[in-house]
């Protein structure tokens, strides 16, 4: 016999699932879109190599804005990384959510690289860049090697 009760206690039930969905759905696409981030980052960092080790006068313009912009990603990395979402498609430790102020230093740390890498791309000094440009990488590095699984 059909009895109202049996039919809310399902449609409350069912709906305690929804949002998991959902959030599985979501976290894929956060991890997505932290990869791409990343992508991005690693393009302006071969963009200004490129242009140091080649010798690209005409192009030293460009490095500052391509510095800019690996700053600017290096401010939002942590936020890229909510709480729920170190399952699926990525690389990333699970010390990131354990050591959460260690990751945030360490992720200020490429924030102050980066910072720098701004600020002597201004000069134009092309070796000057190139040790700016290296101190990124060893940011990049420092967390890759807590934060990160290996490739």
């Amino acid at each position: 016999m059909f009895q109202p009760k049996h039919l809310l206690i399902a449609i409350i039930l069912g709906g305690l699932f929804i949002p998991s969905v959902s959030w599985a759905d979501n976290t894929d696409d956060i991890i997505k879109y932290r990869k791409a981030v990343y992508t991005s980052m690693r393009g302006h960092i071969g963009a200004i190599s490129r242009i140091v080790r080649a010798g690209l006068g005409d192009y030293k313009g460009h490095i500052t804005d391509h510095a800019v912009a690996i700053q600017n990603a290096a401010k939002i990395v942590p936020s890229m990384f909510p709480e729920g979402s170190d399952f699926g498609d990525t690389g990333a430790l699970e010390s990131i959510w354990t050591d959460q102020k260690g990751f945030e230093k360490a992720s200020q740390r490429l924030v102050d690289a980066s910072g720098e890498l701004v600020t002597v791309s201004q000069s134009g000094d092309m070796k000057a860049i190139g040790k700016a440009v290296g101190a990124v990488g060893g940011a990049c590095k420092n967390c890759h090697d807590n934060y990160r699984a290996s490739n």
